[in-house]
């Protein structure tokens, strides 16, 4: 699949023009000069969440889902859904799998608005009667962030039974009150092929061995740079490093040397994957998806999931406000559709929620497939981050100065 020209991280600022290769721009986008916000500024201020809440609203009209074949059997015929989706690769393929076949079983119109890091800041800035989506795409932090300012709404799960399908691992790392678990990506290394050997886990971004010495990073914000120097250690189980304040120092000792060999620090993907075609840098920390897919559409690129790693998940939510949450249910539901998801997955490499997902050759050896393998994969806890998010931010920035 061709890399689009946008193909931001998850979380970052830089995939807020809505300029992902994807046509459609909703009508009711809501950007106003503070919609911007990037993550970093986000996460020194991150406050608890508040708990139940997330409004009224009216339901829209359609039928609710069909609980027998779990497909999306509303009539939606003139209706519109609008969805924040990331920018880039991403946005491409939610809308050649997901979108297009919603609408080609139910008659609506999937506007898709691949608004990456502003999707929260807009959602806010937003009247809450008047949202600028329907449903928005979120991943850990942002999930933590729009809970605890009351930005979703409650899923009622009796419209979405293809939650049974997905795995018990994924529902329980944060729940499914408010939005249900559907995709994601680890992180992984994408090189080229010319640098002369194939790496194979993080540490090799420390070897001697030519190649190594300018490498690139997720620069946008802490958290993922962080769970790889996390992984790498020793010192606790899985990355609990993060959430130990006594246990910081080592994270950040490995993320310097780690920082030795950056030479691009950045949350584009379109500037690492430049980067690395013109020579600029070898080597580089990204996420699957999207190294996967330019790997895929590369002669010159590879791209490899080390077996010891970390990622990220996203949930899709329900927007506080929405007057289509029917529908915006049963969008939900047919996300979680064993046959969408493979197909999703098949077009962006993504890991997908559902156990009955059939990946693609390249992806297949990549991604867990079982209750015991997904349980190996470390993704963060943002209730416990809370408290030192400010501290890991301020390191972060001193690493990447320095």
């Amino acid at each position: 699949m061709p890399a689009s020209d946008r193909g931001d991280s998850p979380g970052s600022s830089t995939g807020t023009t809505g300029a992902g290769g994807s046509g459609r721009v909703s009508r009711r986008r809501f950007l106003t000069a503070t919609t911007g916000a990037s993550a970093i500024a986000l996460a020194g201020c991150m406050s608890g969440p508040s708990g139940d809440g997330g409004g009224e609203s009216t339901d829209g009209g359609g039928t609710a889902t069909d609980g027998a074949s779990g497909t999306a059997s509303g009539d939606y015929e003139g209706k519109t859904l609008s969805v924040a989706t990331w920018a880039g690769i991403y946005a491409d393929a939610f809308e050649k799998t997901v979108a297009k076949s919603f609408e080609e079983k139910t008659g609506a119109t999937v506007e898709v608005n691949p608004a990456g890091g502003s999707i929260i800041s807009e959602i806010k800035s937003a009247p809450a009667d008047d949202p600028p989506y329907d449903v928005a795409a979120a991943e850990g932090f942002f999930y933590w962030q729009g809970r605890s300012e009351d930005l979703f709404l409650e899923v009622r799960e009796e419209n979405v039974p293809n939650l049974d399908g997905v795995y018990d691992y994924l529902k329980d790392l944060r729940g499914t009150k408010y939005g249900v678990p559907t995709d994601g990506s680890l992180e992984g290394i994408i090189y080229r092929n010319d640098v002369g050997w194939e790496p194979s886990n993080w540490m090799d971004l420390l070897s001697d061995k030519e190649g190594t010495d300018r490498i690139g990073f997720e620069g946008s914000w802490y958290i993922y740079p962080f769970e790889v120097a996390a992984v790498t250690l020793d010192t606790a189980p899985g990355m609990q490093e993060l959430y130990n304040e006594d246990q910081h120092q080592a994270v950040f000792d490995r993320m310097r040397e780690f920082g030795q060999n950056v030479e691009l620090w950045t949350g584009s993907f379109a500037e690492i994957e430049s980067s690395l075609k013109q020579g600029i840098i070898d080597m580089s920390m990204w996420y699957s998806g999207m190294g996967n897919a330019a790997a895929s559409g590369s002669d010159s690129l590879s791209w490899v999931t080390p077996s010891k790693t970390a990622g990220y998940l996203d949930h899709y939510c329900p927007v506080r406000g929405t007057d289509e949450r029917a529908m915006a249910e049963d969008f939900l539901n047919h996300m979680l559709d064993p046959e969408v998801q493979s197909e999703w997955a098949s077009e962006g490499y993504v890991y997908t929620s559902n156990e009955d997902v059939s990946y693609p050759d390249r992806v297949a050896d990549q991604y867990p497939t079982s209750a015991s393998e997904w349980e190996n994969i470390k993704i963060a806890d943002f209730t416990k981050l809370s408290e030192h998010s400010s501290a890991l931010s301020s390191a972060f920035q001193d690493i990447k100065g320095n």
